[in-house]
């Protein structure tokens, strides 16, 4: 008697699979429409996490090069790089020159460093230029340290740390023996107008 009732419970009668079939048609199209979007959220959110960290690594290497640059060794800057020496900590724990590049590229900003002793066993002793030395034809440890960051920016400006940091690119800057006291960098647009960062050199 118990086995009957038990075998007589087991299973689903018609009006219920009917229901729940019904039930299915109804949200699973709801669930189809829901998952793109929020994957497209996902990839937004990946993406916009991956670019804020690509900022914020490129402003501190910047910052931290451009507040040490050497004035009295030049600089050379135009609208889609900028070279120049700065004092770089060595393993002794002293500071060291470094000649320095930032180039446009076409997947960001590429940093090119050449430390002192690297630079004068490629061109010699001579005084300091702020032209990268071509190391096409050199090994991998004569190869300079070079880092790149995923940012896409407008071309550099440069000016003097009394000129607001609108003003346009100033042409005195792109000789060598001069030194910029501020320099703006606008990286891609995240929304009417684009991001700015805006930075003085503390070196006199």
């Amino acid at each position: 008697m118990f086995t009957a009732q038990k075998s007589e419970r087991a299973g689903f009668s018609l009006v219920e699979l009917l229901t729940a079939l019904a039930v299915a048609a109804l949200i699973l199209p709801a669930i189809v429409a829901v998952l793109p979007r929020a994957f497209d959220a996902l990839v937004t959110a990946s993406s916009s996490a991956r670019a804020a960290r690509a900022t914020a690594a490129f402003d501190a290497a910047f910052d931290r090069d451009f507040a040490s640059l050497v004035s009295a060794c030049g600089f050379t800057g135009d609208g889609s790089s900028c070279s120049f020496w700065t004092m770089r900590p060595s393993s002794s724990g002293t500071f060291a020159p470094a000649l320095v590049e930032y180039r446009r590229g076409g997947s960001g900003i590429v940093r090119t460093e050449f430390p002192l002793s690297l630079y004068t066993d490629l061109v010699g002793t001579n005084a300091p230029s702020t032209t990268l030395p071509d190391t096409s034809g050199e090994g991998p440890s004569r190869q300079p340290a070079t880092d790149s960051f995923a940012v896409a920016i407008s071309p550099f400006r440069y000016g003097k740390a009394e000129v607001p940091s609108d003003v346009p690119a100033l042409p005195e800057w792109a000789s060598p023996t001069n030194a910029p006291a501020s320099i703006e960098f606008s990286f891609g647009k995240t929304g009417p107008t684009p991001l700015r960062f805006y930075f003085r050199r503390t070196s006199p």
